[in-house]
């Protein structure tokens, strides 16, 4: 609302003495009074300023933006080209403005959070692209983009961009350590955020809309080639074993995002979801080892895979060096006859009710695969023949082809 006349000269002595809010009120004044396309007013963008150096949090957003995008475009506000010096110039004022919104710990109602949000992207590209003669810093990047990310449902233009973004970042292991499966999670937020908030978008300026789109664009697509690289490698094991999982098993798993593991990889993930059973997948620790062994031959640097992989050779009941496994599905390992029994009739909880009972779990005995195939295992391993599925399953066969198909 427009200031009345006695007011206007109440807010101006309050604002020349520091008063953040009389600034801020006088800003609004003119912006309502006077409204303009382009920021070429001097004395709406003195008291702008003002109310920013004051400490008022909506100003500094404001300036931090303009400044932003003067940086990034070579264009002022006022519509001037500026200077390759100027742009620069522009950016790490930008960068300084960014940082005093994040650290503004002033309260002025419930945009700050959406303000510092803001900030914190902007800081998050800046430093991702090295833009303005600000040094790359890849890690810091991450940081800020972690920081702007939105945990309540609101500043959703925000969160479109900050999911793609770290997104990007987790699946290339750029500032952080490589991780699909939070990859995966960060671009179903994108989408799922676009497709709520797109009604809306035709409200939001042009040079917002934009790079959401953008960046709702690109989610979408490298989701759909996350999930078309694990429905491959699900049909390679489907073809190269006599597993068979069923087609609506099989979408299930494809389209839902796993919380409580990482993978470096694709084949790592599926893996890791065979090795525990929460995410879908049915658990199999045959097939959990002969893939982690493919994690390792892919990829010599996975230690991850590594550690599985040791953890799946000891003990499951106490951890100590397996010296025997399950006759029928050869998955589990156990040191003695009891930590077996134990494992196949209590489980590894203690109480005997929960489903890690192998009773509950071993393939054999719940006919997950057929007889034929543990036979042939069990003739292999008394004859000295190795005696597991991968030899049905080779693990470097199976990467080999899973890379090939999804390189095409």
């Amino acid at each position: 609302m427009p200031l009345k006349a006695h007011e206007i000269n109440k807010r101006i002595k309050r604002a020349k003495r520091g008063c953040a809010e009389s600034a801020w009120a006088l800003y609004e004044h003119f912006e309502v009074e006077f409204p303009r396309e382009a920021f070429d007013d001097p004395e709406r963008k003195s008291y702008l300023e003002l109310a920013a150096d004051n400490g008022h949090v909506h100003a500094q957003s404001i300036v931090s933006e303009f400044r932003f995008r003067e940086g990034i475009l070579g264009v002022s506000v006022t519509n001037v080209p500026l200077s390759a010096e100027q742009s620069e110039s522009k950016v790490k004022e930008a960068v300084a403005w960014c940082l005093k919104v994040v650290n503004n710990e002033r309260e002025f109602g419930e945009d700050e959070k959406g303000f510092k949000l803001s900030a914190s992207h902007r800081l998050g590209i800046i430093y991702s692209q090295g833009l303005g003669g600000v040094e790359q810093n890849l890690e810091t990047a991450f940081k800020w983009f972690k920081k702007g990310m939105c945990t309540d449902g609101d500043y959703l233009t925000v969160d479109v961009q900050n999911n793609c973004q770290l997104a990007r970042m987790y699946w290339d292991g750029e500032g952080c350590e490589k991780d699909v499966v939070a990859a995966e999670r960060h671009w179903v937020q994108a989408v799922e955020t676009f497709d709520y908030m797109k009604d809306d978008l035709g409200k939001v300026g042009s040079l917002t809309a934009v790079p959401i789109t953008e960046a709702h664009e690109d989610s979408k697509e490298r989701l759909a080639q996350l999930r078309a690289s694990k429905t491959i490698l699900i049909n390679a094991i489907n073809r190269e074993s006599d597993l068979r999982y069923a087609a609506d098993e099989l979408e299930a798993f494809v389209n839902a995002t796993c919380e409580d593991h990482t993978a470096r990889d694709t084949l790592h993930h599926v893996a890791r979801c065979v090795m525990h059973g929460r995410c879908g997948l049915k658990k199999n620790l045959r097939l959990a080892k002969d893939l982690m062994k493919a994690c390792v031959r892919n990829d010599p640097s996975n230690e991850d895979a590594e550690k599985d992989l040791e953890s799946m050779r000891r003990c499951v009941t106490c951890g100590t060096h397996s010296r025997r496994t399950c006759e029928l599905c050869m998955g589990p390992n156990y040191c003695c006859k009891d930590c077996q029994r134990h494992d196949w009739k209590v489980g590894r909880g203690g109480d005997g009710d929960g489903d890690d009972r192998h009773e509950l779990t071993c393939p054999r005995h719940i006919t997950a695969m057929p007889p034929s195939a543990f036979a042939v295992n069990r003739t292999e391993s008394r004859t000295g023949g190795g005696g597991n599925i991968a030899r049905r399953l080779p693990g470097a066969r199976l990467s080999d082809l899973f890379e090939a198909e999804y390189n095409e």
